[in-house]
């Protein structure tokens, strides 16, 4: 795989500290000796995400980190500053490429670090890099239970284009969002798209 330095350009932003102070975050590639962190930040994350759903296991916190970020997928996220408000590693985001578009396969913050535009940050980094790869859209799906993540990317200008029941779990659905990169000429004044925009079924991994 590519060297860490090969893979995109670091970013970099602020976020509020919750001393009142400002912070930074560094999103950078994963290193191969991270696997162990990044799998407890996704499993903390996804737990607290589905803590109010009969849902043991979401398919995130059973994943092998050491396989996407060997094939250079995997980005950290850091909380950086100062001494006194250094708080290291405090997200992860997945990044999966498909012809024609990137996709977000799992954007995860840890709890005490959400709600200060951090994963705000990460969406934009994405549409940096799949603009950087030259492809036109990022892609996900969520579990369409999970309301406050349908608002979230809403909210971030995510259209949705299907909902798909999970295959073995009767009742639990899925809803499939696409966001045009800026300058994509297949956008529209809202974001939106064209009809064909769910992702490809033989890629879905449900959660």
């Amino acid at each position: 795989p590519a060297e860490p330095a090969e893979l995109a350009p670091v970013m970099t932003g602020r976020i509020p500290d919750p001393a009142g102070d400002t912070a930074t975050i560094r999103i950078r590639p994963a290193r191969s000796d991270e696997a162990a962190t990044v799998k407890a930040i996704v499993t903390e994350a996804f737990l607290d995400l589905y803590r109010d759903l009969d849902h043991p296991n979401p398919r995130p916190t059973t994943v092998d980190y050491a396989v996407p970020i060997a094939r250079g997928e995997v980005w950290a996220i850091d909380g950086t500053g100062d001494e006194s408000n250094r708080a290291g590693t405090i997200g992860v985001l997945l990044l999966e490429p498909h012809a024609g578009y990137l996709r977000i396969d799992i954007l995860a913050i840890r709890p005490a670090f959400q709600h200060r535009g951090i994963g705000r940050q990460a969406i934009a980094f994405a549409e940096a890099e799949a603009r950087r790869r030259g492809v036109g859209q990022i892609r996900l799906y969520t579990n369409s239970a999970i309301e406050r993540n349908l608002a979230f990317y809403r909210k971030l200008c995510f259209v949705e284009s299907c909902r798909w029941p999970h295959p073995k779990r009767p009742g639990e659905t899925y809803a499939d969002f696409v966001r045009h990169c800026a300058g994509d000429p297949g956008s529209s004044p809202d974001g939106g798209s064209g009809p064909d925009t769910a992702l490809d079924p033989a890629r879905r991994q449900a959660n």
